[in-house]
Protein backbone atom coordinates (compact mmCIF):
# COMPACT_ATOMS: atom_id res chain seq x y z
CA UNK A 1 0.00 0.00 0.00
CA UNK A 2 1.23 3.15 -0.65
CA UNK A 3 2.29 6.03 2.01
CA UNK A 4 -0.32 8.16 2.07
CA UNK A 5 -0.88 12.29 2.87
CA UNK A 6 -3.53 13.40 5.27
CA UNK A 7 -6.30 11.28 3.94
CA UNK A 8 -4.45 9.27 1.54
CA UNK A 9 -5.06 13.07 -1.08
CA UNK A 10 -3.52 12.09 -4.03
CA UNK A 11 -4.79 12.00 -8.18
CA UNK A 12 -6.69 9.65 -10.16
CA UNK A 13 -5.82 9.54 -13.67
CA UNK A 14 -6.88 8.36 -17.38
CA UNK A 15 -3.76 8.17 -20.13
CA UNK A 16 -4.75 6.98 -23.41
CA UNK A 17 -2.23 5.70 -25.25
CA UNK A 18 -0.84 6.66 -28.93
CA UNK A 19 -1.08 5.32 -31.65
CA UNK A 20 -2.89 2.67 -29.76
CA UNK A 21 -5.91 4.54 -29.10
CA UNK A 22 -7.75 0.82 -28.23
CA UNK A 23 -5.86 0.78 -24.29
CA UNK A 24 -6.06 3.45 -21.61
CA UNK A 25 -4.20 3.29 -18.57
CA UNK A 26 -6.42 4.17 -14.83
CA UNK A 27 -3.69 4.92 -12.51
CA UNK A 28 -2.97 6.35 -9.07
CA UNK A 29 -0.15 8.88 -8.23
CA UNK A 30 0.73 11.19 -5.06
CA UNK A 31 2.74 13.48 -6.62
CA UNK A 32 1.93 14.60 -10.44
CA UNK A 33 0.17 13.38 -13.98
CA UNK A 34 3.13 14.91 -15.57
CA UNK A 35 5.81 12.66 -13.75
CA UNK A 36 3.59 9.59 -14.52
CA UNK A 37 2.77 10.51 -18.38
CA UNK A 38 6.83 10.57 -19.03
CA UNK A 39 7.64 7.23 -17.62
CA UNK A 40 5.13 5.45 -19.49
CA UNK A 41 6.03 7.11 -22.11
CA UNK A 42 9.16 6.09 -21.53
CA UNK A 43 8.07 2.84 -21.68
CA UNK A 44 5.56 1.90 -24.19
CA UNK A 45 5.70 2.54 -28.28
CA UNK A 46 4.54 6.07 -29.03
CA UNK A 47 3.84 7.90 -25.56
CA UNK A 48 0.72 8.70 -24.04
CA UNK A 49 -1.62 11.46 -23.46
CA UNK A 50 -3.78 12.50 -19.92
CA UNK A 51 -7.58 12.50 -20.81
CA UNK A 52 -8.17 13.29 -17.13
CA UNK A 53 -7.24 13.39 -13.60
CA UNK A 54 -8.83 14.02 -9.94
CA UNK A 55 -7.75 15.12 -6.66
CA UNK A 56 -10.01 13.41 -3.80
CA UNK A 57 -9.62 11.80 -0.61
CA UNK A 58 -8.50 8.10 -0.70
CA UNK A 59 -7.53 8.12 -4.04
CA UNK A 60 -5.39 4.64 -3.84
CA UNK A 61 -8.89 3.09 -2.57
CA UNK A 62 -10.81 4.53 -5.68
CA UNK A 63 -8.59 3.37 -8.13
CA UNK A 64 -8.23 -0.04 -6.61
CA UNK A 65 -12.18 0.26 -7.11
CA UNK A 66 -12.24 1.45 -10.62
CA UNK A 67 -9.02 -1.54 -11.27
CA UNK A 68 -12.34 -4.08 -10.00
CA UNK A 69 -14.62 -2.81 -12.21
CA UNK A 70 -12.88 -3.22 -15.24
CA UNK A 71 -10.86 -6.31 -14.13
CA UNK A 72 -12.69 -8.41 -17.24
CA UNK A 73 -11.03 -5.89 -19.49
CA UNK A 74 -7.39 -5.92 -18.82
CA UNK A 75 -4.22 -5.70 -21.43
CA UNK A 76 -0.47 -6.06 -20.42
CA UNK A 77 0.37 -3.85 -22.88
CA UNK A 78 3.63 -3.44 -21.82
CA UNK A 79 6.71 -4.82 -19.46
CA UNK A 80 6.86 -2.08 -16.68
CA UNK A 81 6.04 -0.42 -13.54
CA UNK A 82 1.90 -0.29 -13.55
CA UNK A 83 1.41 -2.45 -16.61
CA UNK A 84 -1.43 -4.46 -15.06
CA UNK A 85 -3.42 -1.31 -15.38
CA UNK A 86 -4.09 -0.91 -18.64
CA UNK A 87 -7.55 -1.76 -19.86
CA UNK A 88 -8.87 -2.25 -23.54
CA UNK A 89 -11.77 -0.18 -25.44
CA UNK A 90 -15.34 -0.52 -23.44
CA UNK A 91 -13.14 0.67 -20.13
CA UNK A 92 -13.17 4.03 -22.39
CA UNK A 93 -16.93 4.64 -21.75
CA UNK A 94 -16.88 3.30 -18.21
CA UNK A 95 -13.88 5.00 -16.75
CA UNK A 96 -13.96 8.56 -18.91
CA UNK A 97 -17.50 10.00 -17.26
CA UNK A 98 -16.58 8.97 -13.61
CA UNK A 99 -12.81 10.50 -14.21
CA UNK A 100 -14.49 13.71 -16.10
CA UNK A 101 -17.31 13.59 -13.26
CA UNK A 102 -14.51 13.78 -11.02
CA UNK A 103 -13.11 16.49 -12.71
CA UNK A 104 -16.28 18.53 -12.05
CA UNK A 105 -16.64 17.85 -8.53
CA UNK A 106 -12.90 19.72 -7.98
CA UNK A 107 -13.64 22.82 -10.04
CA UNK A 108 -17.02 23.10 -7.72
CA UNK A 109 -14.94 22.79 -5.18
CA UNK A 110 -12.02 25.35 -5.77
CA UNK A 111 -14.97 27.57 -7.28
CA UNK A 112 -16.68 27.33 -3.63
CA UNK A 113 -13.28 27.55 -1.85
CA UNK A 114 -12.69 30.51 -4.13
CA UNK A 115 -15.96 32.93 -3.68
CA UNK A 116 -16.32 31.50 0.10
CA UNK A 117 -12.77 32.10 1.93
CA UNK A 118 -10.83 34.12 -0.91
CA UNK A 119 -12.77 36.96 -2.83
CA UNK A 120 -15.11 38.17 0.35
Amino acid sequence: MPKFNFLGIGVVYCLIYIPNVLAIKVGYTGVSVGSRVKSVSAAVFGFVFPLGAFVLPFAWHVEQILHWLLRGLRWNFYNSEGHTETFVLPAHFIVLPIVWFGMYLDWIAVKWFYFHYIAM
